[in-house]
């Protein structure tokens, strides 16, 4: 029981204060959802999944530019 000790005495500190719990999960969430949309549009740009993009090239994307479909940039 000794080795769980310091787990048990942060659980009952956390728990002391949902409030600051929940603020601390949001602002982690709100920063895994500005990197995941990136990468999600990342995905989808280079599968063809967004209209007017064609793929991606390196790390940016390729946009059709004024209707050129070949994807090369002007």
């Amino acid at each position: 029981m000794a080795t769980l000790a310091p787990i048990r005495d942060r659980y009952l500190q956390l728990a002391e204060d949902p409030q600051h719990v929940q603020a601390v999960l949001r602002a982690g969430a709100d920063r895994a959802r500005g990197s995941a949309n990136a990468k999600v549009r990342q995905a989808k740009a280079a599968i063809g999944l967004l209209p007017g993009w064609v793929g991606v090239h390196g790390s940016s994307a390729i946009r059709v530019a004024d209707g050129d479909p070949s994807g090369r940039p002007s």
